[in-house]
């Protein structure tokens, strides 16, 4: 299979074609990783989802407070 390649602003853009962007996961918005190796461009799916390590590698617990209670409901709130 054969695309073009097309001046996007400064950049190029490569259309994927559906049958393939099905295949990989791919959407529109959507985040790739690329890479060239050998004069070959690799286009990889990557991942949203969050590590819980890598989200919490940073956490540091004295610098977060306590739970506050902020007493009775006082309208239609549900507690």
């Amino acid at each position: 299979m054969t695309t073009t390649i097309q001046k996007w602003g400064n950049s190029l853009g490569l259309r994927i074609p559906k049958n393939i962007a099905d295949s990989m996961g791919l959407q529109a918005g959507g985040d790739v990783s690329l890479s060239l190796k050998d004069g070959v461009i690799i286009v990889e799916a990557t991942s949203k989802l969050l590590d819980l390590k890598k989200v919490m590698k940073n956490y540091k617990p004295r610098e977060y407070h306590a739970e506050f209670d902020w007493g009775t409901p006082v309208g239609k709130e549900v507690w």
